[in-house]
């Protein structure tokens, strides 16, 4: 049995939190973000889910674009360095 050296350790709620993705024709969605994950080494990463329920790593598909709060008028954030997308 593998073990994963850096499990969940904790989970909040994504609070209004969204992640921008774009469309092959270039238009621009959202998702909400569900959860952060928090791991054992102190990262944290947005999880958002689709209309089948299937969960996944907010980041990880390749037309993301980036994660923000619709409160917050410069509020977005872009990754400059994603984690590993197979982690």
């Amino acid at each position: 049995m593998n073990e994963n050296p850096n499990p969940v350790v904790a989970a909040v709620p994504g609070g209004g939190w969204r992640a921008e993705y774009r469309d092959p024709d270039g238009s621009l969605y959202s998702s909400p973000i569900l959860a952060w994950t928090v791991h054992a080494d102190g990262t944290v990463k947005p999880v958002e889910t689709d209309d089948t329920g299937w969960t996944d790593i907010a980041y990880s598909p390749s037309n993301f674009v980036r994660l923000y709060h619709p409160d917050e008028s410069d509020g977005a954030y872009t990754p400059t360095a994603l984690p590993d997308k197979a982690a």
